[in-house]
């Protein structure tokens, strides 16, 4: 999966401003922050997902920080409040299997402290707040996960914000088989290539499809006999 829009946000206490952890592959993110800069510096692209193939997921978060007023408009050049203390940011995942009718939780904790010495974009040092915005952490699916629910939160949230993704989102579509090679079992499923079937004296191409569609009777473009069925074929080889 390419990078995807992700945020969170954190209250403001008094005169001063809410702080927004957010990022995203365009150059203008979550409130009209503008990322570019950012971007160039290698920090804000919001959330990515690499699967293994068998509902195992990393998650990873790459974010920056900005205020942001009550009415939800970006403000450039501000630090966090000094009180002596750290801010922190809880991360809560839950899935859901039946099209968001219903969720469960599987993660809950805190995953960001910051000082309260930090700067946001783009004041001097705002970077060293975007290096600790960024978190990687593997999780396994169940296998009939057909959405996801991501949110962030301040110790005293605001902007309340759920990202959901479908399975689809965070699982790509993908070619089944593997091929033998030095002694390696290698997938066929790559960015490159291609893979074909001879039909009606031509070939013609076999088109990915979903890992929601692996492993189920009749379903998928590429199917195995297994227990006197056909089911979609799972993703095999390294």
């Amino acid at each position: 999966m390419a990078w995807a829009d992700f945020w969170g946000a954190y209250n403001n206490t008094g005169p001063y401003n809410n702080v927004v952890l957010g990022g995203s592959p365009n150059a203008t993110g979550p409130y009209g922050a503008p990322l570019s800069t950012a971007h160039n510096e290698g920090y804000g692209r919001g959330i990515h997902f690499s699967d293994d193939g068998n509902y195992g997921v990393t998650f990873q978060l790459d974010l920056v920080p900005y205020a942001v007023t009550d009415s939800g408009a970006y403000i450039a050049n501000q630090s966090y409040v000094q009180y002596g203390g750290n801010y922190r940011y809880r991360l809560v995942v839950s899935v859901s299997n039946n099209n968001q009718a219903s969720w469960s939780e599987i993660f809950n904790q805190f995953i960001f402290s910051h000082p309260d010495t930090y700067s946001m974009i783009y004041k001097a040092g705002w970077q060293t707040t975007a290096q600790a915005s960024q978190w990687t952490k593997f999780f396994q699916l169940p296998k009939d996960t057909t959405h996801v629910k991501i949110e962030l939160m301040g110790e005293e949230a605001t902007f309340p914000h759920q990202n959901i993704y479908s399975i689809q989102q965070i699982i790509p579509d993908f070619r089944p088989w593997a091929v033998r090679k030095n002694g390696r079992f290698l997938s066929c499923d790559r960015s490159t290539g291609w893979f074909k079937k001879r039909s009606g004296g031509s070939w013609k191409d076999v088109p990915k499809y979903g890992v929601d569609l692996a492993g189920k009777e009749n379903s998928g473009t590429s199917r195995i006999r297994k227990s006197g069925k056909w089911k979609g074929q799972s993703k095999v080889g390294e």
